[in-house]
Formats: structure tokens, C-alpha cells, sequence
């Protein structure tokens, strides 16, 4: 197998990976970070779920749209 082609196959299946955890991350409430002198800081993830899911969500459309240019080109 070509290597451009393993490289594809690796990245869709990594962006589909990353996918399953960033929904897990959008059922995240609050995250909290332990400082020095047990001080807490909680902060929402919700921003940057979302930011990381329309990245993720670009990248399988780009790939997509990259697949179908290659499948249904003319070849003369």
C-alpha cells in the first residue's frame, strides 16, 4: 500500500479518535485544577470543545472532499 494512502487512513481514523473525546468532553460540567496551597480552579471546557470539534469536523470534510476529487476525476 502507498505510503500518501496509509497516511490518509491514519489521519481520518485519528480525526474520527479524537471526535469520541471531545464529545466526552462537551459532558464535562467543570474541570478543576489543583494549585499550590490546595487553591482550586474550575473552569468550563465548553469553548474549547468547541473550537476542537469544528477543527476536527474541517479536517474530515477537507479529507472528504480530497477523496472524492481523487475517486471521480476523469482519467483519459
Amino acid at each position: 500500500m502507498k505510503k500518501r494512502a496509509m497516511f490518509y487512513i491514519l489521519l481520518f481514523l485519528f480525526n474520527l479518535f479524537s471526535l469520541y473525546f471531545i464529545m466526552k468532553l462537551f459532558a464535562a460540567d467543570q474541570l478543576v485544577q489543583y494549585v499550590l496551597y490546595e487553591e482550586n480552579i474550575s473552569e468550563s471546557p465548553r469553548l474549547t470543545a468547541y473550537v476542537l470539534y469544528i477543527c476536527c469536523l474541517t479536517n474530515l470534510y477537507f479529507q472528504f472532499f480530497t477523496w472524492m476529487e481523487y475517486f471521480f476525476k476523469d482519467k483519459i
